[in-house]
């Protein structure tokens, strides 16, 4: 469909995004999209804090004062109009009492025709002209030629007339041939006043215009639950979307993780493999000098003893008994050289050291994982402040609100609808309502304690009772003979950290619904609540417990990441 001016519009650019009909008293975001104003108003009224835009998902921190925007309002009406002009045929123009005009309007297919035309009525044969009012009384569809004569008639004028119907035939009883014009209400059927006085004399009747109000009140609360349930499954389209859009970021986050992590590995295998190696070379060259040293002795010894043995033999053939005894009488001995029986070169390459060091590096990298996970965390590390308007009476505050201790007595505070009055229990200022989130906790030194995040419409009044059902996703330790980790979820689990915990790591992920707890001095996971659905925005959580005479009067303190550890 297009009307004349700038161009073309379709009627999808027209249509509200909620009810998908065209805008009505059509309102703008500030994001850029069109709603009915209703339609809008309504989302906005089922919806949990913050407002968002039903397609982009874009929060406003204040529910906007939205007016209708006159422009797009002008548009749609000049598309209405555009679109009935284009579906209208025009109509019988009025021409003087007796004068047939030349063109009459015939009722095409699917239009109404004239009852008379075609019936001896003096319409001209079988062509029948398009009809332009049905008489309820007379049963019967006329056209303009033949609807005069109820329009001039006194008796006539009385007669209930309407649009075109196509079904004229059910709109009038069949039994007394009257207009069905009342409802019985015990039957549920449409009767006519001669009903009334016969079967229907006793039942409930009212006027068809009474129950169509009823009835369209009732037809308005389906319309209103059709749309919440239409709004509903665009929630859920959308948060599907959003799910698949986030569980892809963090399959890619996981990728890249891992790939680092293995590239690492291989690195340091390699460094590994290139020391065995050098280590390895260095030995050879070592047996190789050594071997060097004893083959040069030999070969010396061997020049030394082949003398003697050439000074021998020529003694061995001299007749000169003069010369031989006058000889180095040392010439009868063997000369003293070094034993070299239990002299060999060692060929045995001794490679276990090198390769249990090489096994050793790899450990201390494998063990390096839940470090590199724990850091990769903390990169979502967000300044956490206690919120005093929220605190306990008997809680005592740092003046940079990083620490929290419970006191002896209560103090004199200002009135709060947001503190709590009975529980030791204080709120952060920070609040969490996406992504990712983490902060620490120093917990040593005390005997009891809870901390984790907690829904921003948990009670403050009275007992406060934690667990995901109440709105808290804490790790405690409760006081006793000795310390015992808690995580209340809802199956309460006791935990057995590697050593008594000194700080404490809490990291929130808002849209995977997920909360983990990790011992930061071991870089371990303690315990993670999964699974949720996070309809509220969350507030960091802690609760000193009380000070137990002294015994527990250390503070909760929230420290800063050290990202270079």
């Amino acid at each position: 469909m297009a009307f004349s001016g700038a161009g073309v519009i379709r009627e999808e650019q027209l249509q509200c995004p909620i009810c998908l009909q065209l805008l009505a008293d059509p309102v703008t975001t500030s994001c850029g999209h069109n709603y009915c104003q209703a339609c809008l108003g309504l989302y906005w009224d089922k919806s949990a804090h913050p407002w968002r835009c039903p397609l982009c998902k874009e929060a406003f921190a204040q529910r906007p004062a939205l007016r209708t925007n006159t422009t797009l309002r002008d548009m749609v009406e000049l598309f209405r109009q555009s679109a009935a002009n284009a579906n209208a045929e025009p109509g019988p123009a009025p021409v003087p009492e007796g004068i047939v005009p030349a063109a009459r309007p015939l009722a095409l297919p699917g239009e109404v025709a004239c009852d008379m035309c075609g019936s001896g009525g003096g319409g001209g044969g079988q062509l029948r002209l398009r009809a332009l009012k049905s008489c309820l009384d007379c049963g019967t569809s006329f056209c303009a030629l033949h609807l005069e004569l109820h329009q001039r008639a006194p008796a006539l004028q009385k007669h209930v007339l309407s649009e075109p119907l196509q079904d004229l035939e059910r709109r009038v009883c069949q039994k007394h041939r009257r207009p069905l014009e009342l409802f019985c209400r015990d039957d549920h059927t449409c009767v006519c006043e001669f009903c009334v006085e016969g079967e229907h004399k006793n039942h409930t009747t009212v006027p068809l215009e009474e129950e169509g109000k009823d009835r369209k009140t009732q037809l308005g609360k389906t319309q209103a639950e059709l749309l919440e349930m239409i709004l509903e499954r665009l929630d859920k389209i959308s948060e599907i979307k959003h799910s698949v859009e986030f569980r892809k970021r963090s399959t890619e986050e996981e990728i890249a993780a891992s790939g680092e992590l293995c590239a690492a590995v291989v690195r340091s295998v390699g460094r590994s493999h290139e020391e065995l190696e050098a280590e390895l070379m260095q030995e050879q060259e070592v047996a190789e000098r050594e071997a060097e040293e004893m083959v040069m002795q030999l070969q010396q010894e061997i020049t030394s003893l082949k003398t003697r043995s050439t000074d021998t033999v020529h003694l061995l053939h001299t007749d000169d008994n003069l010369h031989l005894l006058q000889a180095d009488p040392a010439l009868c001995c063997l000369p003293e050289t070094r034993s070299w029986a239990g002299m060999r070169v060692n060929t045995h390459v001794c490679v276990e050291a090198a390769m249990a060091k090489m096994e050793q590096t790899l450990k201390d990298q494998l063990q390096s994982i839940p470090q590199r996970k724990l850091r990769r965390i903390q990169q979502y590390a967000v300044e956490v402040t206690l919120d005093p308007l929220t605190a306990h009476p008997k809680l005592l505050l740092s003046a940079d609100r990083k620490e929290v201790r419970c006191g002896d007595k209560p103090l004199k505070v200002p009135p709060s609808p947001l503190r709590f009055d009975s529980c030791a229990c204080v709120l952060a200022t920070q609040r969490f309502a996406s992504g990712r989130h983490y902060f620490q906790v120093r917990v040593g030194g005390k005997t009891g304690w809870g901390v984790g995040v907690a829904s921003e419409s948990l009670q403050r009044h009275g007992e406060v009772c934690v667990g995901p059902e109440e709105g808290v996703w804490s790790l405690v330790l409760r006081t006793g003979p000795e310390a015992e980790y808690w995580a209340a979820d809802h199956t309460p689990r006791r935990l057995t950290p590697p050593s008594e915990l000194q700080t404490l790591g809490v990291f929130v992920d808002y849209d995977a619904g997920r909360v983990a707890f990790y011992d930061v001095d071991n870089a371990a996971l303690l315990y993670a609540y999964s699974g949720f659905v996070f309809a509220d925005r969350l507030h960091p959580f802690f609760s000193p417990y009380n000070n137990d005479g002294g015994g527990n009067a250390a503070p909760l303190v929230i420290t800063p990441v050290n990202h270079t550890a």
